[in-house]
């Protein structure tokens, strides 16, 4: 997110990480370089070049120099939020249009914390219908012409029959979790089957919920299932995968 170097801020604009390797003449002479301008941190004369990684860090911003600092500056680095994902394998029966008057509980594979989540209801989307909205959003013509949008509203049709065929439709399950929480689901039937390749494999639909706030108050979230399903559906065999949760690490100080 950004470093201070001592009082001084510097927004980060693009950082890289990378093993160094002794067979690359600039990983080696960047290392040597470093040391020979007076880095010494504590057993690096006891670790192997290749066992060495090395970030590095574009500030965002022109500078005409890099600002002087004595040997004692204090860098303080400011984490942006990050994604974890948690794998949980629970199986579950969702009925579309059913009631859930019972919350969710389930534990990830790492620990035994209990975390839940508050099913309001699942039904039923017809994505064809969606993609069909999409496409017919006055707000594309903005940003492409109407022969580019029927352009990519033909490609995406020919690619997604074969992900989802017309009359198909995907599970939504809208649900209340933990503020930090977002759900994914698959079905049995697709946990239990061989890989299928499809190309260009799961689209990223964003379904949000009609209301912004659930039966329990908490804020309304929408999970997809990219398993196409007939539309007299009634019991889905599923499988609460895994979660992921959002988490801010906790700020670097070096000094």
């Amino acid at each position: 997110k950004s470093v201070f170097i001592d009082e001084m801020e510097f927004e980060i604009n693009v950082t890289e990480n990378r093993l160094l390797n002794v067979k690359d003449g600039e990983s080696v002479l960047f290392l040597s370089e470093l040391l020979r301008n007076g880095w010494n941190p504590e057993g690096v004369d006891y670790q192997s070049i290749d066992m060495l990684f090395i970030t590095s860090i574009e500030f965002a911003g022109d500078f005409d120099k890099i600002p002087e600092f004595d040997d004692n500056v204090k860098l303080h680095f400011t984490m942006n939020m990050d994604m974890v994902t948690y794998l949980v394998e629970q199986p579950v029966t969702l009925t579309v249009n059913g009631e859930y008057p019972e919350k969710l509980w389930f534990k990830n594979k790492e620990d035994n914390k209990e975390h839940w989540a508050q099913i309001n209801r699942v039904y039923l989307l017809d994505m064809w219908a969606e993609m069909e909205k999409s496409f017919s959003d006055a707000r594309l013509l903005e940003h492409m012409t109407k022969e580019q949008i029927e352009e990519a509203k033909r490609n995406f049709e020919k690619s997604f029959v074969n992900v989802c065929p017309k009359g198909m439709y995907y599970p939504v399950i809208e649900y209340e979790s933990e503020d930090d929480i977002s759900l994914e689901f698959h079905t049995k039937k697709f946990l239990d089957s061989k890989p299928v390749h499809h190309g260009s494999g799961s689209i990223g639909f964003i379904i949000s919920p009609d209301k912004p706030t659930g039966i329990l108050g908490k804020k309304l979230k929408s999970a997809i299932i990219q398993e196409p399903v007939t539309e007299n559906t009634e019991i889905i065999e599923a499988e609460l995968f895994q979660y992921h949760r959002t988490i801010t690490p906790e700020d670097v100080i070096l000094c």
